[in-house]
């Protein structure tokens, strides 16, 4: 597993940033490399891509600009530390389906 992105995204429709993670998960066999696993999650804003499991975005860790998102430092952080808890825990939930 990886981590394939993270930071704030923003839309050309507003200058709203969401604190975002995307993690990619393969497990293979270890005796011929077969692909037994593979699934990307994301956390933030969603993509509406059918191959990568959206699993939400919170309110608290969204910022008006990069003004507030500078001024909010700390909030930032934590709103990082959230988003990769809630795609880790995603992904440990899938895998024990």
């Amino acid at each position: 597993a990886y981590i394939a992105s993270v930071g704030f995204l923003g839309t050309t429709e507003s200058s709203t940033l969401i604190s975002s993670v995307t993690i990619q998960v393969r497990l293979h066999k270890s005796d011929n490399q077969q692909i037994m696993y593979q699934k990307s999650f994301n956390y933030g804003y969603d993509f509406g891509i059918d191959e990568i499991v959206y699993v939400g975005k919170s309110d608290e860790y969204t910022y008006s600009g990069y003004e507030e998102l500078l001024t909010r430092a700390s909030s930032a952080y934590d709103g990082i530390r959230h988003a990769i808890d809630m795609v880790t825990d995603a992904f440990i939930d899938d895998l024990s389906k």
